[in-house]
């Protein structure tokens, strides 16, 4: 066993209500905090500065994620939007709205292209992570709790249900390049140790 001790870094201290979400950029360089009152800041990760505090949720934030190159934030909301925020302006660049209730979980695929989400609607839009526009919609029979990505594009879903759904984009045979479509390429049903399933 090693000797090594945990000491407190820094303290976040500010205007900042009850927090909800949390999330450090992939080169930690920056920090992420979503709250009750809805509103989104960034923080330096090196010394717990305060660099932005983003305002437009109108209810408590439910959901934060950085793209991988961490230019953009990604947050989602009881008020059943999302918004993409730019990392250095401070500014809001797209504001998502088809969902129709809470957003419950937030991913950006490995290269930033696409931002997957999920919410109580029992709905996952994929969106253009470059135009914020509708990219492709998985319609389901109940909601979504956690989704990810994998490297080589394959989104994961778990629902409440404990079923995880992996999901792989394929092209369409009768369609011009570029166009693809999703499709469920497993399905695993998870259960604890000793219970029956």
């Amino acid at each position: 066993m090693q000797n090594n001790i945990m000491d407190i870094a820094y303290t976040l201290s500010g205007d900042i209500k009850r927090v909800t979400e949390v999330a450090w950029s992939s080169d930690g360089s920056k920090l992420a905090s979503g709250a009750r009152d809805g509103t989104v800041c960034i923080w330096d990760g090196a010394n717990g500065v305060l660099q932005h505090k983003l305002i437009g949720h109108k209810k408590s934030v439910s959901a934060i994620a950085w793209s991988p190159d961490n230019v953009q934030l990604a947050s989602g909301s009881l008020d059943t939007t999302i918004r993409i925020w730019d990392n250095i302006t401070g500014t809001c660049k797209y504001i998502l709205t088809n969902h129709r209730k809470a957003i419950t979980t937030l991913a950006w695929s490995s290269d930033g292209a696409r931002l997957a989400s999920g919410s109580d609607d029992r709905v996952i839009y994929l969106w253009d992570g470059t135009t914020g526009r509708q990219w492709f919609v998985i319609a389901l029979r109940e909601r979504i709790t956690k989704l990810a990505w994998s490297r080589d594009d394959k989104l994961l879903s778990f629902s409440p249900s404990k079923t995880i759904t992996i999901w792989r984009i394929i092209p369409r045979p009768d369609s011009s390049p570029g166009q693809q479509i999703f499709e469920s390429s497993s399905t695993l049903q998870t259960r604890r140790e000793g219970e029956e399933g």
